[in-house]
């Protein structure tokens, strides 16, 4: 349910099928890494087991399929015939089953069936089926193309993003040198008339000066004098 109903739905929303089946597959292999009696080889196959487990979710659509399988096969090997499953041994089965010695690299030894060469056999025999199948189905193609119009869509929409960024920062640029340019010329205005007017000003002084007459004392004793 982790591994395939949360982790390869979340994946895939915004990466590629294969990319999310895979990365799930090894999520799954590195949550059996604490088990007893791991092998390099039982890796490989709990590795195989997420792909065929993914390519199945991918195919059907149905999660439900794909926890049936992963839970019978459990079932099988623990409590019907009393084999270790991924190196946990189960205390009660119907039967009580027991592996030749020195055959561990194909039976997987105690670790169980998914450490041994046998369950590699089968589970890439398992995995070429199913791609086979999708393959025929024209699964994959759609797939493909839907993934390609999407990346298509997400690269137009990014280009259309830039194109209209690009136009709003021309027009604000455009509206920036205008506004510049307007406050330049108010401000080359404002010293005009502020020019005008100390001009004016000083006209104004020079004329009051040059018609300004001495006080009245001042005048009536020069007329007295006169």
């Amino acid at each position: 349910m982790i591994c395939r109903g949360y982790l390869l739905v979340s994946l895939s929303r915004r990466n590629s099928v294969w990319y999310s089946v895979i990365l799930s597959s090894g999520v799954f292999m590195a949550m059996h890494m604490s088990n007893e009696h791991v092998t390099v080889l039982a890796y490989i196959n709990l590795f195989l087991c997420g792909l065929l487990f993914g390519l199945l979710f991918v195919e059907s659509g149905s999660i439900w399929k794909v926890a049936a399988l992963h839970s019978g096969w459990n079932f099988l090997q623990g409590n019907i015939f009393g084999i270790s499953v991924s190196g946990t041994a189960k205390s009660s089965s119907v039967f009580d089953s027991s592996f030749a010695d020195g055959w561990s690299f194909m039976n997987g030894g105690d670790f169980g069936l998914e450490g041994g060469l046998a369950v590699t056999i089968v589970l890439a025999v398992g995995i070429y089926v199913v791609y086979r199948r999708m393959e025929r189905s024209g699964m994959l193609v759609k797939r493909m193309q839907t993934e390609s119009m999407n990346a298509v869509k997400e690269t137009v929409s990014a280009e259309q993003t830039e194109q209209v960024v690009g136009n709003r920062s021309t027009q604000s640029s455009e509206e920036e040198g205008g506004f510049a340019q307007k406050t330049a010329l108010n401000l080359d205005t404002l010293r005009d008339i502020e020019k005008q007017k100390e001009e004016a000003g000083v006209i104004v002084k020079e004329k009051t000066e040059a018609v300004s007459y001495p006080s009245k004392t001042v005048f009536d004793a020069d007329y007295f004098q006169k």
